[in-house]
């Protein structure tokens, strides 16, 4: 899934086209659990630059805060 995101990532901004979509929001939960549970470190960044940036992008968005404040909140 990482490497179908890098390719995709590659010809795109975001995982649907040029704009944010419920593509991106679907896949956010995914990469927040491997980053909670200590798992990003298994994760080869260096292969996946276009990933990378992407998830940079994802958790500067104000929209994460909000979403992982409301998940905090529920646990």
């Amino acid at each position: 899934l990482l490497d179908e995101m890098e390719v995709t990532l590659s010809t795109s901004p975001w995982l649907a086209g040029d704009e944010f979509s419920l593509a991106d929001i679907s896949i956010t939960p995914f990469l927040e659990r491997f980053q909670v549970n200590g798992l990003t470190a298994l994760i080869d960044w260096t292969a996946r630059p276009k990933l990378g940036d992407w998830w940079r992008r994802i958790q500067e968005r104000p929209s994460f805060d909000v979403g992982m404040a409301l998940d905090k909140a529920d646990s």
